[in-house]
């Protein structure tokens, strides 16, 4: 067997070498076009994902836990979670979230949405964020039901989606005085 011609390198111009082949001519055979892997990126970032637990999730508040992977905020409201898209109505970009104003704000058209998604003030926001479908893996009234996003799947407030069921998730509540799981108040719907 023939030693690798790597081993005899100093470690040092191991990663100078590797960088080297990728950029050779027929690399992208292998790795793929920049545009193939940007493709393949969105085609990721539209696929569903487990985001843990309901009773994980029970802390009012906004996480950007997915928002690198999936463009998607997770926020949870009175009881309730929903799973916002991140892109902008307004621009090809994704909103931000600021923890000072309570606002998602696009960079690029400054449109102003509040916690929920909706538009804010005299932003030039002219629609809400999308949801994207929360689904549970189990029954969904159970508090420790595995949770999932589908970011392919939108729901637009424009179109009275946001009252259907698989818009968002009703979080169990934890009773203060007895630290126990509260069930949320509804009928045992199959959301899976």
């Amino acid at each position: 067997m023939r030693p690798s011609p790597i081993r005899h390198l100093p470690r040092a111009a191991i990663p100078l070498v590797l960088l080297a082949l990728l950029a050779a001519p027929g690399c992208d055979r292998i790795m793929g076009t920049p545009h193939e892997r940007a493709t393949q990126r969105d085609h990721n970032r539209l696929q569903p994902f487990r985001i843990g637990q309901a009773i994980t999730h029970v802390e009012p508040g906004v996480s950007d836990a997915f928002l690198s992977e999936h463009s998607v905020y997770l926020v949870t409201n009175n009881d309730m979670l929903v799973a916002l898209s991140a892109k902008s109505t307004e621009a090809d970009t994704n909103v931000r979230w600021d923890p000072v104003s309570g606002l998602f704000e696009c960079p690029v058209s400054g449109a102003l949405y509040s916690r929920d998604g909706l538009p804010w003030g005299s932003s030039p926001a002219t629609r809400a964020l999308e949801r994207c479908r929360v689904a549970t893996i189990g029954p969904s009234n159970d508090p420790y039901v595995e949770l999932l996003v589908d970011p392919s799947r939108r729901f637009l407030f424009e179109d009275n989606q946001w009252s259907r069921v698989m818009s968002n998730h009703l979080l169990p509540e934890i009773n203060p005085t007895t630290g126990q799981v509260v069930l949320p108040d509804k009928d045992d719907d199959d959301r899976g």
